[in-house]
């Protein structure tokens, strides 16, 4: 099977994320991949569709796997010549990517889980009393900032020695695992660069904002508290719930553990083949 994997100029962090890490788990003959130029952070190896469009007739893949947000180009699945799909996996509301040529593709996939990168699988964090608690978020527009502005304030209310700190850019795996707890105040489900699935992986717990997006990233709430959108009361109490009372954060953090190894590349990379395999089958 060749697969040829194209992202396209509107991705987001999440989508970038997924690309870069499928690609280092496929890398070789059989696989290849391309960004378009285009708005959004520059990437490197982009290409003009007319160039990428050309190079994908001379790959001839088996499949196209396609990654962000927007219509595809109709002269890229032309020239690909092959069925393709895009990475749905966490948006149920996510409109089908353009107009899949009929009979070419056979379904998308739902089941494939959010990768995580490798450094982030480190031994789960050991739970210990509350000193100066720093909880994190990052940071993706004046929106969040301005509720996690008021959330703090109301959380103060109760304890003035919680410090938040806003992530200009995804943090590392140190620098989260260094966090009592990973706040996610999601605007709506195409949001999704809250880097949720990182914080399970290290074992730091989370707050997260009901989209459906985190109820599957969470396993429907079991693996973090999850509280209404836009309601910066709910989100306090759920952050001061979650630090300061053990009893009721213990489940959710014995949940977070089951799971985090769903979020490895190399599982990803299992449940990505077998939908290749239905899709062009």
């Amino acid at each position: 099977m060749r697969v040829a994997r194209v992202l396209l100029p509107s991705f987001s962090g999440y989508d970038m994320k997924c690309f870069r890490l499928d690609c280092e788990a496929g890398s070789g003959p059989a696989e290849s991949s391309w960004t378009l130029a285009g708005r959004g952070p520059a990437a490197p190896g982009s290409v003009p569709e007319r160039e990428l469009a050309r190079e994908l007739r001379e790959f001839s893949p088996t499949l196209l796997h396609v990654y962000g947000t927007g219509p595809v180009p109709q002269s890229l699945i032309t020239a690909a010549g092959a069925p393709w799909l895009a990475d749905r996996a966490l948006e149920a509301s996510r409109t089908l990517l353009g107009r899949r040529p009929r009979g070419r593709s056979k379904a998308l996939f739902d089941e494939v889980p959010e990768p995580v990168a490798e450094e982030f699988f480190h031994a789960p964090a050991a739970t210990a009393p509350l000193a100066h608690p720093t909880i994190g978020t990052l940071q993706r527009g004046s929106t969040i900032a301005s509720r996690c502005d008021l959330t703090r304030a109301r959380i103060h209310r109760f304890r003035d020695d919680v410090d938040w700190q806003l992530f200009d850019a995804p943090p590392s795996a140190s620098a989260m695992s260094a966090l009592n707890l990973w706040v996610d105040p999601a605007d709506d489900e195409d949001d999704l660069d809250g880097l949720v699935c990182e914080a399970i992986a290290l074992g730091v717990p989370v707050v997260a904002t009901r989209t459906a997006a985190n109820r599957r990233r969470t396993n429907d709430g079991r693996a973090a508290a999850l509280c209404p959108g836009k309601d910066p009361n709910e989100l306090a109490h759920a952050i001061v719930t979650m630090l300061f009372k053990p009893e009721r954060s213990l489940p959710f953090r014995a949940a977070a553990s089951e799971i985090r190894e769903r979020f490895r590349p190399a599982r990803r990379r299992e449940a990505l083949l077998a939908a290749y395999a239905e899709v062009s089958g």
